[in-house]
């Protein structure tokens, strides 16, 4: 397979988020009213979660896949979904960073860190909730089917990468299937929505939008867990090997680790696990591997399968912005 990932992206995050400036005021808007609470405290909550921002990834999938499928922009289901799928992405972080014991995200405070762990918990929920309200007030059954299953998904995710934390052997297919739970499948979803509402009846192109979703996620997610080991601190706002002190395996620890021996390996884990607050020289076992060069190649492979599953659609902005998406996905140091 051709590697199409190191073409030059012809469109920034930047420009990106002009192409969808007026739809994101809107999915903004729409987040601030949706998520109003009589309890004042999670008004406040949910004002920082809000704030807090982020790349907005997937409601930005959402929206361009709807484009790039034949949607005009600031469609208004389009951009109540896309405020859905957002609600849904932030009450699982809320509920990652309980279970990680975070104290930091994007820079800032989590939310478990300001406010302790029972509230973050019910933000979460409260989130959850909100979303579900706004879908059965959209009233579209197959879409609501598809985001039950993928919030579903998150869950066992979630409670797989937990479990496989607490092991001593790690493979690749349990890493792959915990991203695909944790990430990809939300992806997936908003790319597959927004072909569902251009094109209801349209089942390849539900299949082709989902596939792009899907590839797109693993690529982010591989490249995001990459970054752990490779980016600089002062870009990332986290020190490298912030995810393995937190005893997250993820694919660069794996390939170095298929590198030893059972004995090696054993004794590497052993320290992993007895003292994770001193990592360097994990960091450098890794380094000195081609473990980093595997994880980056897997990424890329994912990149290009993510391009071709949307190579038949008309060309467009929105398609191009996708395209760039990938490329930013594949290539990107925060």
């Amino acid at each position: 397979m051709s590697d199409t990932t190191q073409a030059t992206s012809s469109l920034s995050l930047a420009d990106i988020n002009e192409l969808l400036a007026s739809e994101l005021i809107s999915v903004n808007q729409y987040l601030l009213s949706s998520l109003s609470s009589r309890i004042p405290a999670m008004e406040v909550i949910v004002q920082h979660l809000i704030a807090s921002g982020g790349k907005r990834i997937r409601p930005k999938l959402l929206l361009l896949a709807g484009q790039a499928c034949g949607c005009p922009s600031n469609h208004a289901e389009l951009t109540a979904l896309a405020a859905i799928v957002e609600c849904i992405h932030t009450a699982t972080l809320l509920h990652d960073d309980v279970v990680d014991e975070a104290d930091e995200r994007r820079g800032q405070p989590t939310a478990n860190q300001r406010w302790g762990n029972p509230a973050s918990v019910l933000a979460g929920d409260f989130l959850y909730s909100r979303a579900f309200q706004s879908l059965l007030e959209l009233d579209r059954t197959p879409i609501t089917k598809v985001l039950t299953t993928t919030i579903n998904q998150l869950s066992e995710g979630e409670l797989l990468q937990l479990f496989t934390s607490q092991e001593t052997h790690y493979s690749e297919d349990t890493y792959y299937q915990i991203i695909e739970s944790k990430t990809a499948a939300l992806f997936r979803a908003s790319c597959q929505i927004g072909a569902l509402i251009s094109e209801p009846t349209n089942t390849t192109l539900h299949t082709q939008l989902a596939d792009f979703g899907y590839h797109l996620g693993m690529a982010f997610q591989i490249t995001d867990d990459l970054i752990d080991y490779t980016g600089d601190p002062a870009i990332t706002g986290k020190p490298q090997g912030s995810d393995l002190a937190q005893g997250k395996v993820t694919l660069p620890l794996i390939a170095a680790l298929n590198t030893l021996s059972s004995n090696e390996r054993d004794q590497m884990l052993k320290t992993l696990k007895s003292n994770p607050a001193d990592l360097s020289d994990i960091l450098s076992f890794i380094k000195s591997t081609a473990a980093i060069d595997h994880t980056l190649t897997v990424a890329k492979q994912h990149g290009s399968k993510a391009k071709e599953a949307i190579a038949s659609l008309a060309e467009s902005d929105a398609k191009e912005a996708l395209i760039s998406l990938v490329n930013f996905s594949c290539q990107r140091s925060f």
